[in-house]
């Protein structure tokens, strides 16, 4: 699909860096600003609960005029509402999906009842039925039914082997490493809920070449680091730090993923090497 040409960048830098007071102002400021940074106005639209014709309309006035004048101010012209029979229908039906957006509950308002809210309306409305405006938190597609029971287990049994072998609770540590990358695109992404969480696939995004790794020891002391590469000879490495800050320890508990370097052979020996048990999420 053919992206959107962006003018005035420098101009559109100053105002996203700066902000301005008005919400809707902002909100086209920051839409220009991801189509300028790569996005095509449907992926846009998606992002941020819009539709893909205000993107482009958006785009197309900036690029005329240069600047941002958000919606007019005023009323409204007066529109037609839900009755309060079709508030609680339609209740009903948006309880049986985890989330929606914006734009689908607008279309499904529009479709089913023949009404056509303003956003702003609908926002109100749907406040007003209990719903909530949420960031969802990612799940990867990899992840099983019961990871958490599995994780319990295979730590359990961890535990119960080192008991055998003599070693006790307060000389064993135990904690969470994993590594990061700052991701060039944010989740800014929101979606109307009945639910005190929401669930999403996460989408895969462009990252920087450079990783910040990490152990998390709950009864024990934490250490960070930076890689060039996540390769297995650097996560050995990296087991050696946590084996220094935590040398008055006899074993080390490293729960880690799988990701190809953690369980490398270099890896699974430098631990053993080491100390270190390494139980690896399911």
């Amino acid at each position: 699909m053919r992206k959107l040409e962006v003018k005035h960048k420098e101009k559109l830098n100053e105002i996203v860096r700066k902000g301005v007071e008005r919400r809707d102002e902002m909100l086209q400021a920051v839409v220009i600003k991801l189509v300028e940074s790569g996005m095509t106005a449907k992926e846009a639209a998606k992002r941020l609960g819009i539709s893909e014709r205000s993107v482009r309309r958006w785009v197309k006035k900036w690029n005329e005029e240069g600047k941002i004048e958000g919606t007019k101010r005023g009323k409204h012209p007066k529109t037609s509402h839900l009755s309060e029979e079709q508030i609680e229908e339609l209740k009903r039906i948006l309880e049986k999906k985890e989330w929606w957006s914006h734009e689908e509950i607008r279309e499904l308002i529009k479709k089913r009842y023949g009404v056509e809210y303003h956003p702003e309306g609908l926002r109100k409305l749907l406040k007003r039925m209990g719903m909530k405006y949420v960031k969802p938190y990612p799940i990867d597609y990899r992840r099983p039914e019961g990871a958490e029971g599995t994780l319990k287990e295979s730590l359990r049994l961890v535990m119960e082997e080192l008991e055998d072998a003599g070693v006790n609770i307060e000389d064993i540590v135990i904690g969470f490493m994993d590594e990061t990358s700052p991701e060039l695109r944010s989740n800014t992404q929101r979606v109307w809920t009945y639910r005190e969480k929401v669930k999403m696939v996460k989408n895969t995004a462009d990252k920087w070449r450079a990783n910040v790794i990490g152990y998390y020891a709950i009864n024990g002391k934490s250490v960070e680091g930076y890689l060039e590469r996540s390769t297995a000879k650097e996560i050995a490495k990296f087991l050696e730090k946590i084996k220094e800050a935590n040398k008055d320890k006899k074993t080390i508990i490293v729960v880690l993923d799988n990701f190809p370097s953690h369980r490398s052979k270099t890896v699974r020996e430098k631990a053993k090497e080491l100390g270190i048990r390494l139980v690896y999420l399911p």
